[in-house]
């Protein structure tokens, strides 16, 4: 698997991240440049990953927004066949964990159909924009709110002992430094046999 650092989510663009954007998204007949550039109008709603490699070069590209606990990701690109585009998406699902995403969904070329459902994504039962094939995933946090997953467990709170009585507790020291007196502890009987071996040339 390849190194890269994934950036985001951010919200700041320029034409250079424009431009690198453009090339990386539309170097393949899955992207054309009018749907990019519909994409990319619409980014000031929207946040944004890059992934960039060793070399410092643009490895992938996202653009993702958030609306009534809904993600949806309007434009995702990457270099093809090394394991980028998994690393992408699996860093967007785990922030929408985190944020307390209930669902994300997104609309894929025929080619990535499967890629996207071994990440957990499902078809729509209804299709409104053929080619495109729209899919879903269900998250923590939407099983949870339909009743399809069990509520999230709150920590038990710690039941504070009550203070221990002085005369008691010198009483338990007592003892327990009479026990260590009666017995070898274990480090100091390993110490003892690899000195006992060392002496004997072992």
């Amino acid at each position: 698997m390849n190194t890269i650092a994934i950036i985001g989510p951010g919200g700041a663009t320029n034409n250079s991240l424009y431009r690198k954007a453009k090339k990386l998204a539309t170097s393949s007949v899955v992207v054309t440049k009018k749907y990019f550039k519909e994409a990319w109008r619409l980014r000031n709603q929207r946040r944004n990953y890059s992934a960039v490699n060793a070399s410092g070069n643009l490895a992938a590209f996202a653009l993702v927004d958030v609306h009534n606990s809904v993600m949806h990701i309007s434009l995702i690109a990457s270099r093809p066949g090394a394991g980028i585009g998994k690393q992408m998406m699996l860093r967007i699902i785990q922030d929408a964990k985190r944020r307390r995403v209930k669902k994300i969904d997104l609309d894929s070329v025929s080619p990535a159909v499967g890629f996207y459902e071994k990440l957990g994504f499902k078809k729509y039962d209804v299709q409104d924009i053929p080619p495109l094939t729209s899919m879903y995933m269900i998250l923590p946090a939407g099983l949870r709110h339909m009743g399809l997953a069990p509520p999230v467990k709150k920590k038990a709170s710690v039941v504070k002992k009550p203070p221990v009585n002085n005369s008691i507790a010198r009483l338990l020291r007592a003892s327990k430094n009479a026990s260590a007196s009666l017995s070898t502890p274990k480090n100091s009987l390993s110490r003892a046999a690899a000195n006992f071996r060392a002496s004997l040339g072992f």
